[in-house]
């Protein structure tokens, strides 16, 4: 659980949800951080009381490689695409 989808899953439907609350100005946003909190607290015992999944050394410095890759590329091509966007219109 805590070595997949789980954690991405849980951080942008928190996010979201807080978001959501905060711009409609609902009065149960202080409710749902601690929602949020509580499942990601529960989250958390649950990943580490698992057993993890055998993962090669190799294979794993692999993976974190392509995920650092890929971050940096994301940030990469989002700031050229504000650069062109915003000298596009003089």
């Amino acid at each position: 659980m805590g070595r997949g989808f789980y954690w991405p899953i849980l951080t942008g439907a928190s996010a979201t949800a807080v978001l959501a609350a905060v711009i409609k100005k609902v009065r149960l946003t202080p409710l749902l951080y601690f929602l949020a909190c509580g499942l990601g607290r529960l989250g958390y015992r649950a990943s580490h009381g698992s057993t993890p999944f055998p993962v090669p050394e190799a294979l794993h410095g692999r993976v974190v490689f392509d995920a650092v890759g890929i971050l940096v590329s994301m940030g990469l091509g989002s700031r050229l695409l504000t650069l062109f966007a915003g000298t596009e219109g003089r």
